[in-house]
């Protein structure tokens, strides 16, 4: 598979109603894509006058107080897990940059999911009430040496 160059640029309030995203709350969000000039439809978009796919979303929102991560509509066969996990890096490094000592992340339905967050550093939390069912992991922000 030949590489793709991927861009990450900031999710504009446009493109995330297009999508589906609420950004109503406080975040830090960034979409993934690469040069398709024939890419039609919900997931291609227009940056600087060139059309590009759109290969995943993700970034950081803070709710009651919590910093937490979100990964979104990853096209797996186009995107490679480096990509998936140095991007996820990046908004963790981004998060320690914003002053956060730690970050969540619920997991999602993605088989691979569990595996992502641990080789990130994430530790699962146990099971309460108040997440509603959802598994939640957390990581600890660690001082650079």
């Amino acid at each position: 598979m030949a590489e793709h160059r991927v861009q990450f640029v900031p999710i504009t309030r446009e493109l995330a109603s297009r999508v589906g995203i609420d950004l109503d709350r406080p975040h830090v969000a960034w979409v993934g894509v690469e040069d398709a000039p024939r890419s039609r439809g919900k997931r291609s978009v227009v940056i600087d006058g060139r059309r590009k796919r759109i290969l995943g979303m993700g970034g950081l929102y803070w709710r009651e107080g919590l910093c937490w991560l979100w990964l979104g509509a990853v096209v797996m066969e186009r995107t490679s897990a480096i990509k998936i996990i140095r991007a996820a890096r990046d908004m963790l490094a981004k998060a320690m940059q914003l002053g956060e000592r730690e970050v969540y992340a619920a997991r999602d339905p993605h088989p691979l999911s569990s595996k992502m967050l641990s080789v990130l550093g994430f530790e699962k939390l146990e099971d309460h009430p108040s997440f509603g069912g959802v598994e939640v992991w957390r990581y600890h922000m660690r001082k650079a040496a």
